[in-house]
């Protein structure tokens, strides 16, 4: 765990850059939340990483947007499109 200013794409790359002076290899895929620092700071620091959306916070923001009954049957519905089928995340 480190201090950090809060997005920022200088703080976040120093953690990266810490983690990879300690052996981390490049990892392959990066799942995050929409941070802009993150994505950033990734591809100062490990360029050839992929980057992914995290559905959970997906869901909350589209949720976010509906009326309260809407929102269970909005739930399920983009469960069934994050897996393919109900039962979801």
């Amino acid at each position: 765990m480190e201090s950090g200013y809060r997005e920022s794409t200088e703080s976040r790359a120093g953690t990266l850059r810490d983690l990879r002076s300690r052996g981390l290899q490049a990892p392959l895929l990066a799942i995050g939340d929409g941070a802009l620092g993150l994505w950033a700071a990734l591809d100062q620091v490990f360029p050839t990483t992929g980057h992914q959306r995290c559905w959970n916070h997906r869901v909350l923001n589209v949720q976010a947007k509906l009326p309260k009954r809407l929102q269970p049957e909005a739930r399920r519905r983009l469960r069934e499109m994050t897996l393919g089928h109900p039962g979801g995340l």
